[in-house]
């Protein structure tokens, strides 16, 4: 609902996916639960994907719980040869925002990696 507060663009198919997703994920952490296995608590980005922008992003961060959180994002530089899409180098932009920096540390955010996750009992 987060998503949808920020962005009221294909309200249909994230209502959709919404329900598709909440429906499987609530079986797959069972499955983990009981392998041992840990992930995130959160994503966000996935019904934005390829049309994320800075304000997305400092919304999400700005209205995120405890626990933890992946911001789902595709980026890639050019780097030449074939050039990535124009949404994969903003996504670099977003990355490597100071108005996306100051949001996460304005919100005390701890950036972790799928590692940590392993490593500390951040999420169940």
């Amino acid at each position: 609902m987060t998503t949808l507060r920020l962005r009221r663009n294909h309200v249909p198919s994230k209502l959709i996916e919404f329900v598709i997703f909440r429906i499987l994920s609530r079986r797959m952490r069972r499955m983990m639960a009981e392998r041992g296995l840990r992930s995130t608590d959160a994503l966000f980005g996935l019904h934005q994907s390829g049309h994320l922008d800075e304000d997305y992003i400092v919304g999400v961060i700005d209205k995120l719980r405890d626990g933890t959180t992946e911001l789902y994002f595709h980026p890639a530089a050019d780097v030449g040869d074939i050039p990535p899409s124009a949404a994969a180098q903003l996504e670099v932009e977003i990355l490597t925002s100071p108005r996306v920096r100051d949001a996460i540390d304005r919100n005390a955010i701890e950036l972790i990696t799928f590692a940590n996750l392993s490593e500390r009992n951040l999420a169940a």
